[in-house]
């Protein structure tokens, strides 16, 4: 649409045939506009600026994030379920209606490997190592020769995260370890919370919480 200087675009759908509309009560979720023709001319009733805000992605549910995992290569169907698994197992997910929410552990984990681990920190990387397994597979190339191509800038940048990497606060609670008097303190491990010592690497007691380490 074109007026004085001005070029607008209306977005919309054109009813050609109501078909089923005519017997269900259900309405076209797109707006309707009128078949326009290239030359016709209207009259514009009013003219009305409106501020809106762009709507960011909605979050991934399960399936949703499984399909993204399949567009970028990423995974296997047989490891989905443990990607998936792991997300919430070490916290850095909750869901909320059948939506991952990023944890304050899981945005400060993406956000320390992604400045410290760079060359492995991406889509592009982690396609390219399920490529890398197929071929092993195939026996067209060593699982040596893919993992010393992966040390050789891995153990520099593991070392530099080790020394530099910020890391979450531990939580300090009432009890006393028994074995140095220090406060103990809620860690976390891949298998779960647990008791720590304060002192820790002094003192290396811990114990679990609920039964559980």
């Amino acid at each position: 649409l074109k007026t004085n200087e001005h070029v607008y675009e209306l977005e919309g759908m054109v009813l050609k045939f109501d078909g089923f509309y005519k017997v269900s009560s259900d309405q076209p979720k797109d707006k309707l506009i009128p078949e326009f023709k290239i030359g016709e001319q209207y009259h514009a009733e009013f003219v009305e600026a409106l501020r809106k805000e762009t709507q960011p992605p909605a979050r991934y549910s399960e399936a949703t994030l499984i399909k993204e995992l399949e567009s970028k290569g990423i995974g296997r169907p047989s490891t989905y379920a443990t990607i998936i698994q792991t997300l919430k197992s070490r916290d850095y997910v909750v869901m909320d209606k059948k939506r991952f929410i990023p944890t304050e552990q899981g945005m400060l984990t993406v956000e320390e490997l992604s400045k410290f681990f760079t060359s492995i920190m991406n889509v592009e990387y982690t396609s390219k190592m399920e490529h890398d397994l197929d071929i092993i597979a195939e026996g067209k190339m060593t699982r040596i020769e893919v993992l010393n191509e992966f040390y050789k800038d891995f153990i520099v940048q593991y070392q530099k995260a080790q020394n530099e990497m910020t890391k979450i606060k531990a939580k300090e609670t009432d009890k006393i370890c028994p074995i140095c008097g220090s406060k103990l303190v809620i860690r976390k491990s891949k298998y779960g919370e647990f008791l720590g010592c304060s002192s820790y690497p002094k003192c290396k007691y811990k114990e679990p919480i609920q039964g559980k380490m």
